[in-house]
């Protein structure tokens, strides 16, 4: 079949095959670049770079799955796509996570955060502003950037939303992260969460998320807190 990858706006079009169990070969029509997968491992090759990884650790492993799709697809609401294409949401495990960063002045931390949250395979990313956020413009089409490459080095299938906002809206991410929060595990639940700014949380901030959890006894930096709550969450 022919297809067409749109990542945050980056269109990619090719070929693929697939052979059940869990087997994929696609050719892309530019960049001599192929993504193949011998039912264990994924290999994504272009004319300058190599990359393999464990196809259980990519959502592909589901995607390939032919019995694990028809048992879902039986039982979801289709969604028609301009009068084109039918698109299914499929959520396995609970494990959809959307997270909140602050806005932090340093790029490259910035960057390296956005990149490894990618690679985490977060649902969505917002951006916004705290009352003790660092003062930077948000450049969208870098930040986009940011996440292909992520991509394109990781082999994950799928892109984060990147949203960005003015305020953080706690009705929406009701869990935070303090250190004089309860153990992590208590609200493990609770996948929608903020992460704070290098200042830190405000006291009239911290009263308003409904749960709050300790990451660590010590207190970590803002693009460090955000991964590890990521790899504690999922």
């Amino acid at each position: 079949f022919k297809f067409e990858q749109n990542i945050n706006g980056k269109i990619e079009n090719g070929n693929c095959t697939i052979q059940y169990p869990k087997k994929i070969y696609c050719k892309y029509q530019k960049k001599n670049k192929i993504l193949v997968s011998n039912g264990k491992s994924l290999v994504i090759k272009t004319k300058v770079s190599f990359y393999r990884y464990p196809l259980n650790k990519t959502p592909l492993n589901l995607i390939l799955d032919k019995n694990f799709l028809i048992k879902k697809i039986v039982n979801l609401k289709e969604k028609k796509l301009d009068k084109k294409y039918i698109n299914f949401e499929i959520l396995e495990n609970d494990s959809e996570i959307n997270i909140f960063i602050s806005k932090l002045q340093d790029k490259t931390r910035m960057r390296l955060v956005i990149e490894k949250l990618t690679e985490l395979g977060v649902n969505s990313i917002t951006i916004g502003q705290t009352e003790n956020s660092q003062k930077m413009n948000i450049n969208i089409n870098k930040i986009n950037n940011w996440i292909v490459g992520a991509i394109e080095q990781s082999g994950i299938a799928f892109a984060p939303e990147v949203i960005i906002e003015n305020k953080l809206d706690f009705n929406k991410f009701n869990h935070s992260f303090d250190i004089s929060g309860a153990n992590v595990t208590t609200n493990s639940g609770y996948k929608n969460f903020a992460i704070g700014p290098e200042g830190g949380w405000s006291q009239k901030e911290l009263d308003s998320f409904r749960h709050i959890s300790k990451l660590s006894n010590f207190t970590l930096r803002s693009d460090t807190a955000a991964l590890v709550a990521v790899s504690l969450m999922m």
